[in-house]
């Protein structure tokens, strides 16, 4: 069973298995597996095997170079041109992403469309399935792996649309492994003093979670839980209510070290996907005492990082000793 890495709506799962959100970023399955086999795998038969053992999710998966892809005529042309201009020939690469000492796996192919996991090996016999892909009805993204277990990752500036012209416009962005997730890299991150955190999520057509966090670097903390926090399936409204504690101040740190990383100040003050029916996050960062940072993401897929955040904000309703007050 692969086990998603993100809270997703149960209509978003159905309908796009491999689109997730809700904190977003991508979805990861976790499978028992007693022989460690990616460093034997030599062929696209061998890496389809891999792809097949460990997951039922992508059962229409075919690993593919981009050269074979079954697109419409007029797409797999542009696919294969720009797959070409880049040197991408192979349909899967390996290299230790995460930077654990074993061979991870990335693979491209098609399940309904174009589609990039990435296998992570770990040592305890598990694999954890990470797509690049993340975005509903998003045109074909292209991984470059670097020797240091880099990506980078070129994608048409209009991500929804490149298929329409002969020559999309491209743009480039190296993602690299840190926090337990693929984001994009920042040599250089500047350090900001983080004085409060407060994350706000609004409803979706589904089963969304729907609860403000208040977090402070002094560690008095609220969650404020309104519908769909403690039963995905149900909002009977058991359980809801304003919560307080003093917030572990690991997760505290941890929250400051993304936030700075991803340079939270530079991003967009507002994204959005193209799609209908989704859900809206808020995002609100007061830092070096007196400035503040609002970020409205409508899909919550803004960037990388920020996919990341939403997911250890997620995590925060579950993972903290929260007292209800009402």
């Amino acid at each position: 069973m692969i086990k998603t890495r993100f809270p997703v709506p149960l209509f978003i799962v159905i309908s796009l298995l491999f689109s997730c959100h809700a904190g977003i970023g991508g979805m990861r399955g976790r499978h028992s597996n007693k022989v460690n086999t990616i460093d034997t795998i030599a062929t696209a038969a061998a890496a389809q095997h891999f792809v097949e053992t460990h997951t039922k999710r992508f059962k229409n998966f075919k690993v593919r170079r981009f050269q074979d892809f079954e697109s419409k005529e007029n797409y797999a042309v542009l696919i294969r041109s720009i797959a070409d201009s880049l040197k991408i020939e192979k349909s899967f690469y390996k290299a230790d992403f995460d930077h654990n000492g074993l061979t991870d796996m990335l693979v491209t192919g098609e399940d309904y469309r174009c589609l990039i996991l990435v296998l992570l090996s770990f040592p305890d016999d598990s694999v954890f399935i990470n797509p690049l892909t993340r975005r509903f009805f998003q045109d074909c993204i292209f991984p470059v792996v670097k020797s240091d277990g880099n990506i980078d990752l070129y994608y048409a500036k209009d991500p929804y649309g490149f298929a329409k012209i002969s020559k999309p416009e491209m743009a480039m962005k190296t993602l690299t492994y840190k926090f337990g997730d693929f984001i994009e890299k920042n040599a250089n991150p500047p350090h900001h003093k983080i004085n409060r955190i407060e994350y706000q999520t609004e409803g979706c057509y589904g089963a969304c979670p729907i609860f403000t966090l208040t977090l402070t670097g002094t560690g008095d903390s609220k969650f404020v839980a309104r519908a769909f926090n403690f039963d995905e399936h149900s909002n009977d409204g058991k359980g809801e209510g304003e919560y307080a504690t003093t917030l572990n101040s690991k997760h505290w740190n941890e929250l400051v070290e993304i936030l700075n990383y991803i340079d939270f100040p530079q991003l967009s003050d507002r994204y959005n996907v193209n799609w209908t029916d989704d859900q809206t996050s808020t995002l609100v960062v007061d830092y070096d005492d007196g400035k503040t940072k609002v970020i409205r993401d409508y899909g919550l897929l803004g960037t990388y990082g920020l996919q990341l955040l939403y997911h250890k904000l997620f995590e925060i309703r579950k993972n903290q000793n929260w007292i209800k007050i009402k």
